[in-house]
């Protein structure tokens, strides 16, 4: 079976997507991947081509691309101050993109990081799934489900993991339903295509275990999660394989106090021809209430973290550092 895996992405998040496959490369050294590559940035796909090939085994890594029309996204709304940009949406035109021989695709963000071996998901059983995922922190949010006018008992999954099945896609036209559901109900799509997603899929879903896409969240204390999770919240960090980094300062943000930032800077360290700093997200009095937050946390006069965890972060990150270090 060809593994196939999907990334979507603009030129504002090229070095990510270098991380994130020097990260594949390390935590899967005997596989072998065919990498679809939907990038926008015109003028840039040559250079792009060589980049990804410098950085990554050529035994390892097949790389095709693929151009995208964003007018097919034109009723895709992205607000003011939105997170996200026109990109998050790439992900719904997979079953026109892609080859029809891609029957389907691991679909990753670009924020996440491997930190194992991928092999087991190829063995899933799909054929009357359109996807496998992992469940979201609103796994069963109540007021989620009034919004989007779903059955709680569904469940509602990150779109950020997805293992694809592409025929079931193009035989029940997610795409153009997909499409619809955000042009029809734009005020119900609060967190863009993954709320047109969940509502489109629901009830046609496998869930997968947590360790697949790591939300940090599932691990803060009186954080309320499902009890349907609990079983799997507990032993995840245990066998971590991705990490997600969904909060809205990124590992290569010096405002990232994500308590995994060190593993993503580990493998940016040691990924070839990365041209990138850490560098400040925010920008004016932003920027300065950190710089006034860093000063009061180095003189130990503030906390570098109000948050407190039920698992020892430090220990899951010396060990998933470890790990790497030994592949």
């Amino acid at each position: 079976m060809t593994k196939d895996i999907v990334l979507c992405f603009d030129r504002f998040f090229i070095n990510p997507i270098l991380v994130l496959l020097k990260s594949i490369e390390i935590s899967n050294p005997k596989e072998h991947f065919v990498i679809h590559i939907v990038f926008s940035g015109e003028g840039e796909k040559e250079s792009l081509k060589k980049l990804l090939q410098d950085v990554v085994s050529k035994e390892l890594f097949t790389f095709h691309f693929y151009e995208i029309d964003e007018n097919l996204l034109a009723s895709c709304p992205i607000r003011k101050g939105d997170y996200v940009n026109i990109a998050t949406y790439y992900r719904i035109l997979l079953p026109t993109i892609l080859p029809s021989t891609v029957e389907r695709v691991l679909y990753l963000d670009g924020d996440m990081l491997v930190v194992d071996s991928l092999s087991e998901l190829w063995d899933i059983d799909l054929e009357n799934y359109g996807a496998a995922v992992v469940p979201c922190i609103h796994y069963d949010n109540e007021q989620e489900f009034k919004r989007l006018q779903l059955n709680v008992k569904e469940g509602y999954f990150n779109a950020g993991f997805m293992l694809i099945n592409l025929s079931y896609w193009r035989t029940h036209d997610i795409q153009n339903k997909t499409l619809a559901f955000i042009q029809d109900y734009p005020n119900r799509c609060k967190k863009h295509d993954q709320d047109a997603l969940n509502y489109i899929l629901s009830g046609n879903l496998l869930y997968l275990s947590i360790r697949y896409n790591f939300q940090r969240i599932f691990y803060e204390k009186g954080f309320g999660f499902s009890q349907k999770l609990t079983s799997d919240v507990t032993t995840a960090t245990d066998k971590i394989c991705i990490i997600h980094y969904c909060d809205l300062e990124k590992p290569w943000h010096k405002e990232c106090f994500h308590p995994l930032k060190e593993v993503w800077s580990y493998v940016a360290k040691i990924t070839p021809n990365l041209s990138y700093k850490i560098q400040y997200k925010y920008v004016g009095m932003k920027k300065l209430k950190f710089i006034v937050k860093t000063i009061l946390i180095n003189f130990k006069l503030l906390q570098k973290s109000s948050i407190e965890y039920t698992v020892d972060f430090n220990k899951i990150s010396r060990t998933l550092k470890e790990n790497l270090s030994s592949s």
